[in-house]
């Protein structure tokens, strides 16, 4: 779960549901994009709203 929740910590804390990973976009050999790792998106809280220090 944690590549596909990227603010896992803040979803723990408060209760916010997880991100379903989709194993498929795990390895994609010669796949040089992002897809799978770093497209998943953050929780629609309040987080963006916080300080992260």
């Amino acid at each position: 779960h944690f590549i596909a929740n990227p603010d896992l910590v803040y979803r723990l804390e408060n209760n916010v549901a997880l991100n379903a990973y989709n194993r498929k976009t795990f390895y994609l050999p010669g796949e040089v994009s992002p897809t799978g790792y770093t497209d998943y998106p953050f929780a629609e809280e309040d987080y963006t709203a916080r300080s992260l220090l």
